[in-house]
């Protein structure tokens, strides 16, 4: 397979995922959905596999700066969707945590580490799924002990 199809894979492979995590948020009434998971997921990977080129030709150094430039980068977009409601309740955190993994899913599949991507993949939607179903047993049981006082 020539190179260029390789790294059009990545990119391929790198919108879908991001996409799979925006619909799972989607669904779920975030804001921030499919389109925005997806440019994450396939800007990441597009500048790592910049990095992959560019460590091969230029500088073997570029790809840790960069890579550390992404990740440093995605707390900035991160940090725009968390907010501080008036009752001081803080909104957006777990929002601003799946943007950061999918940006770091983005470099995974960039270098080509689909079997580290993959599994990741499945543990996040443990964590969502999963996760999520617990929270609400505990949410619910806690609205019961406060309902009995």
């Amino acid at each position: 397979m020539n190179i260029y199809m390789i790294y059009t894979l990545r990119l391929i492979i790198a919108t879908i995922i991001g996409a799979l995590i925006g619909l799972d948020k989607g669904v779920r009434g975030r804001i921030i959905g499919i389109k925005t998971y997806s440019l994450v997921c396939l800007g990441s990977c597009l500048v790592s596999a910049i990095c992959m080129i560019m460590t091969n030709e230029i500088e073997p150094t570029t790809f840790g700066r960069v890579a550390g430039s992404i990740v440093v980068s995605l707390g900035f977009l991160g940090a725009g969707v968390i907010l501080v409601t008036k009752d001081y309740q803080i909104k957006g955190l777990t929002t601003a945590a799946s943007i950061w993994f999918t940006s770091c899913l983005g470099l995974v599949i960039g270098t080509d580490y689909y079997w580290l991507a993959i599994p990741a993949v499945i543990c996040y939607f443990i964590v969502f799924v999963l996760f999520s179903k617990i929270e609400d047993i505990y949410k619910r049981d806690d609205e019961e002990d406060e309902d009995k006082k």
